[in-house]
This record gives structure tokens, C-alpha cells and sequence, in this order.
């Protein structure tokens, strides 16, 4: 503890403090030396504890500054953090540009859409990008015919009863 997302003044970062040494360090960057001496911070077993207030205590500092400066910040301390980034953010990221992480797949109701290529990339075996992803539903009869091996009668008791919907 802390090993968990916090929001800034901008956005949200993660944290990842493994050590007591990250944490002492951590809380001295954030302009917190007081949490490094208090007896209920100075062990990880204690800072689980007393988790709830010493989240709320980092948590009010996290806000007072944008998501840059704390990453900055964090990093020249040595302390393992990380931006959350939005999905327009990752899309427009020069790296997921890059490794072609976003593919463009024709939707059967909404047209062109954007969906998250596979980052793996096999020389022998690529991955294919054919169908876009189902809408909801789409497949609900199928699984409990052929997966399920419900009869057709009892598929329609279920569409009759409203548990599910009927075929689009």
C-alpha cells in the first residue's frame, strides 16, 4: 500500500509503491515527510491497516496538481508510477500509431469503427481482423443451441418470456 490509481488535477495516475523504501521516498516527493515518520506508515503491514486514511491523505495531495508534474515528480524519485490514459488518448498515441494498435473494421450499424489490434505480431500466423465486434445479442442463440444444446422449443420460451432477445 499504496498500489492502486489515484486522481489528479487533470486526470488519474497509477501508483505502485513495492518497497517501504519507494514508500518513504514517495511521501517525501509529495511534500508528505510527516507520513514517513508516523508509526502507522512505516511498515507495509501497517500502511495496510491504515489504509483508508493514509489513501485519503495521498489522495487529497494527488488532486492539488496536474497528472504531468506528479509523473515527473515521481519519477525523478525513482517511484513507479504511470499516466491512465483515455481511449482517445491511446488511440492518438504516436506508439499505437506506430504498431498499428487501432484497426478500422466496417460495423453492421454504426459503419467504420475503431477496435484495439492484437499488440502481438506473429511473421507465420498474423492476426486477421474479418468482423466487427457482435452487437449485443448477437450471438445468444447460437451458444445456447450449439454450446448450451438447448432445443429450439425452449430458445423460444425464453424469447417469448422476455429472458432473452429474439434473433436480429
Amino acid at each position: 500500500v499504496p498500489y492502486q490509481s489515484f486522481p489528479t488535477l487533470d486526470g488519474h495516475l497509477v501508483l505502485a509503491i513495492g518497497t517501504d523504501r519507494q514508500f518513504f521516498a514517495c511521501v517525501r516527493c509529495m511534500e508528505l515527510d510527516e507520513l514517513a515518520e508516523d508509526k502507522r506508515f512505516q511498515t507495509n503491514a501497517h500502511r495496510v491497516t491504515h489504509r483508508e486514511s493514509l489513501v485519503d491523505m495521498l489522495g487529497n495531495t494527488f488532486k492539488k496538481k496536474d497528472t504531468a508534474t506528479w509523473l515527473e515528480v515521481l519519477s525523478a524519485a525513482g517511484i513507479p508510477a504511470s499516466s491512465i490514459n483515455t481511449i482517445a488518448e491511446i488511440f492518438s498515441d504516436p506508439y499505437a500509431k506506430e504498431r498499428e494498435l487501432v484497426r478500422m473494421v466496417e460495423h453492421p450499424h454504426a459503419g467504420k469503427i475503431p477496435t484495439v489490434a492484437n499488440p502481438v505480431r506473429f511473421s507465420e500466423t498474423p492476426a486477421s481482423y474479418r468482423k466487427a465486434p457482435p452487437v449485443l445479442g448477437e450471438h445468444t442463440q447460437e451458444v445456447l443451441k450449439d454450446e448450451l444444446g438447448l432445443e429450439d422449443e425452449t430458445i423460444q420460451n425464453l424469447v417469448d418470456s422476455g429472458v432473452i432477445k429474439g434473433a436480429r
